[in-house]
């Protein structure tokens, strides 16, 4: 039985009478930070009854998933298989579904643009650099000058793209009729795209890497080896009874229990927090302080 087989089952089984499965993501009274996996997943939040807080999500329609095959969105495609364009990021070119020690995961070309060179020359006033939510690079244009946003103590002008600190999975562009609400057609959610350039380490066990606690995508995966360990005092932590439990390669664990990581990955921090996958992490502060 493979690793996500029996992390799903683990999980599933956990779930008892005081939680209730969620249809709105967003639902409860507590913000956790770091899910977006969970999401673009599509699993579904378990909420507590008593709390109204997210304590875990079902996944088990990733169960049914099979391993030589990629799968976006619901769909299924076979080894070789395009994903139809409609179906990618403006910043991702072709996708194909490769075979990985048969395991099918998404190859995909990555749009690059000259931003940052533009970003470098000086423009004229009436020349800014334009961005639009169906395209991945900017373009120069003449704007007009009495297009203005104000978001919090920044102005921008028409076109400008900006990234609300506290909606940190949200890209916005400032056009005409923007009041300061983050909303469409001025703002939309971030596609992390983690089914297309992730699934293949979900498939195998491995859980997503953010950097810190309040980013929007993961940046990388955490495998599971089988000198994985439990940090010592948290061995005595218990949650109640019909808890869900975090698996990890062969490990259980309960919420609250943090995973010993490797010396040279001194930076990450990895706890059961959400199950059924844990949750790791990159300190900023240390990451910044490395050297």
């Amino acid at each position: 039985m493979d690793v996500l087989r029996v992390l799903l089952i683990v999980q599933t089984l956990a779930v008892s009478s005081i939680y209730v499965l969620a249809e709105d993501k967003r639902v409860g009274l507590c913000k956790n930070n770091n899910l977006r996996h969970y999401e673009e997943l599509g699993c579904t939040p378990v909420i507590d009854q008593e709390s109204g807080c997210i304590v875990s999500y079902d996944c088990s329609l990733l169960s049914n998933r099979k391993e030589d095959k990629c799968h976006y969105r619901g769909k299924e495609y076979s080894f070789n298989e395009e994903l139809p364009s409609e179906m990618r990021g403006s910043c991702e070119g072709a996708c194909y579904c490769s075979n990985h020690d048969g395991r099918g995961n998404f190859e995909c070309a990555i749009v690059e643009c000259g931003d940052e060179i533009f970003r470098s020359e000086k423009k004229e006033d009436d020349c800014m650099r334009q961005y639009s939510h169906d395209s991945c690079c900017s373009f120069c244009k003449e704007v007009d000058p009495g297009v203005n946003c104000k978001y919090g103590d920044k102005v921008f002008r028409e076109g400008q793209q900006f990234y609300p600190e506290e909606e940190s999975c949200k890209k916005c562009i400032c056009m005409t009729g923007f009041n300061g609400s983050l909303v469409s057609p001025y703002c939309v959610d971030i596609s992390c795209g983690i089914e297309l350039h992730h699934s293949g380490d979900i498939m195998a066990g491995c859980t997503p890497v953010y950097y810190g606690d309040d980013g929007c995508c993961p940046i990388s995966s955490h495998c599971p080896t089988e000198t994985d360990k439990i940090v010592e005092e948290d061995l005595t932590v218990e949650n109640k009874d019909g808890a869900p439990k975090c698996q990890f390669g062969n490990l259980d664990m309960e919420i609250g229990q943090r995973l010993v990581v490797p010396i040279k990955e001194r930076c990450l921090e990895c706890s059961c927090k959400v199950p059924p996958f844990i949750s790791c992490a990159i300190n900023t502060k240390c990451y910044k302080n490395r050297n």
